[in-house]
């Protein structure tokens, strides 16, 4: 773990239904070839999560996915989480520590990144996971269920719309807080993909809200309309718009660690991290 990062973070202190395999007990699998057909498997079942899913419109148009992963593969990737080690700080000024260190850890899972991952089926999980969310397949089906919201900054036909997925994992804990804010225009789409250590982090999702009136001289003010639960296996995506206003309350003491998948869709190519 970097020298500038205070001590906060640690390993989930639950530990997941299935153990992450030893190096001995994935030594046999053929890693390609499970890659592909974890990939293959994940972005299948992604694409029906999503055409399942209702599209809700208030306070601006979103969906919010329970069981995003398949169950097994699910529990999998949270026993796989990578050690803290893999991350680097990521500084928003919203939740700088008095210290100037931050709250917030992140892992780029770019296909650069993932070959420091262990060798086996760590390695594995998270490269078939990451894969899946670059899927046409994926992109489309996300496309067209947030259409409405789309819409409000896209007029393109949906398939020549530029969107490319670059997923990361972020680690937070007690003191991180983002006030609300609409997303840079780069980004088409934003997801936030939960893994919960257990059901008592289940207040800690992704709060939406509405921008209300706002008068000369005074600062924007918002009203908070729902906040995701912070349930195992869901999260919530949104179109990102003039309005798409979210955030998090700052995260209570004693809360344990807010590890989630972010699943974000550049209209650049070259764009990396937030």
């Amino acid at each position: 773990m970097s020298t500038d990062q205070p001590p906060h973070f640690s390993s989930p202190s639950t530990v997941a239904p299935l153990p992450a395999q030893s190096n001995s007990e994935v030594g046999a699998i053929p890693t390609f070839p499970e890659v592909i057909r974890l990939t293959r498997e994940i972005s299948e079942h992604i694409v029906l999560a999503v055409e399942r899913t209702p599209l809700e419109l208030d306070p601006f148009p979103h969906i919010f996915i329970d069981g995003f992963f398949p169950d097994a593969i699910y529990q999998e990737l949270f026993a796989n989480l990578p050690a803290d080690d893999f991350y680097t700080p990521l500084i928003h000024k919203d939740s700088v520590r008095a210290d100037g260190s931050s709250p917030r850890i992140q892992a780029s899972l770019s296909e650069e990144r993932l070959v420091e991952l262990p060798e086996g089926r760590c390695r594995d999980l998270w490269t078939a996971a990451a894969r899946a969310a670059q899927e046409p397949t994926v992109k489309m089906a996300l496309l067209r269920k947030l259409e409405p919201g789309i819409r409000e900054r896209h007029r393109e036909p949906l398939e020549e719309i530029e969107a490319f997925s670059r997923p990361a994992l972020n680690r937070d804990v007690a003191g991180y807080k983002i006030l609300p804010h609409s997303d840079t225009k780069a980004k088409v789409m934003s997801g936030l993909i939960y893994f919960p250590v257990n059901e008592s982090q289940r207040d800690l999702g992704t709060s939406l809200y509405r921008r209300k009136p706002k008068f000369p001289g005074m600062k924007p003010r918002f009203e908070c309309i729902k906040t995701a639960p912070f349930a195992a296996n869901s999260g919530i995506v949104f179109a990102v718009t003039k309005r798409s206003f979210h955030g998090r309350e700052p995260i209570p003491e004693n809360s344990d660690i807010r590890n989630y998948l972010a699943l974000t869709y550049y209209s650049d190519p070259t764009r990396r991290g937030y």
